[in-house]
């Protein structure tokens, strides 16, 4: 809520947080406080914020229509939790059992990653399976029917398939033999932190070795993510080895902790 707050432009002044014992009839309506005889009340944790005032009707209406925005998509990623991260368990089966045609290095990093995220180091919010089309002149990216859950759960207005026309040099990254894809998504999270999301994309892979389509995570990596060493994350620990691989240098000289210095600091979305 706070989010929704902060992107209308509002300053809030007091949060009260109260929690009740509530009794609700079958459609959800709220009918008193308290129990009341045999019938059991339920505990609900309730919000009061108080924030700059605003009388406009329509500054009102869209205030109002971001903080519903917001409430569903903390629903859709509540709900979707543990079905988000039991696909993940099963992309990281799938790498382990029916292997890509790929470096069994570059393999096995990417299923320790997905591990170490499932381990509460990412904050799933979204996942979704796409099929890539290869055409003459552009590819199309097509997600996948009843594969969306949390933010990327389909709704009343957003059914149909999306397709994606790729070209150019969105075109020949797309077909890249290369397992991950770590990056920002273009939209920013209404939940968690308000920053653009992390995408992390784990690519398919047909008979003949070529990409055929993606598995795509969308949430925000957690703190650890940020304040732990990059050579104690997946996949991260390769590209930290390689730099010094690449200069030469010996991890314990003093050329070696220099250039190692300049990694654990390193903008950590940058090395991602």
């Amino acid at each position: 809520m706070s989010l929704a707050f902060a992107r209308a432009g509002l300053a809030v002044h007091v949060i009260v947080h109260p929690v009740f014992d509530v009794r609700r009839d079958s459609r959800g309506t709220l009918s008193g406080i308290g129990a009341q005889g045999t019938r059991p009340a339920r505990v609900e944790s309730w919000e009061m914020f108080e924030i700059d005032r605003r009388t406009d009707p329509e500054t009102l209406e869209r205030l109002r229509r971001d903080i519903e925005s917001t409430l569903r998509d903390v629903r859709l990623a509540v709900d979707d939790w543990t079905p988000m991260r039991e696909r993940v368990q099963a992309i990281i089966a799938d790498l382990e059992h029916r292997p890509p045609p790929l470096p069994s290095e570059e393999i096995s990093e990417a299923r320790q990653l997905l591990r170490w995220m499932e381990e509460r180091n990412f904050v799933f919010l979204g996942y979704r399976q796409y099929r890539l089309q290869r055409g003459a002149r552009e590819d199309l990216l097509r997600s996948q029917p009843r594969t969306g859950l949390g933010i990327l759960r389909p709704t009343a207005n957003t059914r149909r398939p999306t397709v994606t026309a790729l070209r150019g040099e969105i075109r020949e990254r797309a077909r890249e033999r290369e397992l991950l894809v770590l990056t920002k998504a273009n939209s920013i999270a209404t939940v968690h932190r308000s920053e653009y999301l992390d995408y992390v994309g784990v690519k398919t892979f047909d008979a003949r070795g070529e990409v055929d389509g993606e598995h795509r995570l969308l949430g925000l990596w957690t703190s650890t993510a940020y304040h732990r060493s990059p050579r104690d994350i997946p996949v991260l620990r390769l590209k930290v080895a390689r730099v010094i691989e690449y200069f030469g240098l010996d991890p314990q000289s003093h050329d070696g902790k220099a250039v190692l210095n300049v990694l654990e600091t390193y903008p950590r979305d940058e090395l991602f």
